[in-house]
């Protein structure tokens, strides 16, 4: 399942299969979207590709996980940026923040995608 997850967001996503063998000798078990996130969190993600959008200040009702872990240095240029959302070339819009993920659940700098119903709120300002 959470490689669903990761190929939604990055269709070309290669998965390592020893990923799976970390995850299994794992002491504690992770759930589908800390898997996700995990993964996300040691790739490189590019958000070269995306296009920007405007719309309305984010909320956490928007966000759905899993969230994907970015460098500080891209978090400060999103900042800098005037907007407030990114469509993936995957169709995927993703807003930024700072939240806890997996690998880690110290606060990270991250991408986060939108629900169903706060994509189409987005995409209606366009």
């Amino acid at each position: 399942m959470y490689k669903r997850m990761i190929k939604k967001i990055l269709p070309s996503a290669w998965i390592d299969p020893y990923f799976d063998v970390e995850l299994k000798q794992r002491e504690t078990p992770l759930t589908d979207i800390e898997a996700a996130e995990l993964w996300f969190a040691q790739a490189d993600v590019n958000v070269k590709r995306a296009t920007p959008l405007l719309g309305p200040e984010p909320t956490t009702w928007m966000l759905k996980r899993p969230y994907i872990p970015i460098s500080e240095t891209l978090f400060k240029s999103l900042l800098e940026a005037k907007p407030d959302y990114y469509q993936l070339p995957s169709g995927v819009i993703v807003t930024f923040g700072e939240a806890n993920v997996a690998g880690d659940w110290r606060k990270a700098t991250c991408l986060m995608p939108l629900t169903a119903d706060a994509t189409e709120v987005v995409l209606a300002w366009q």
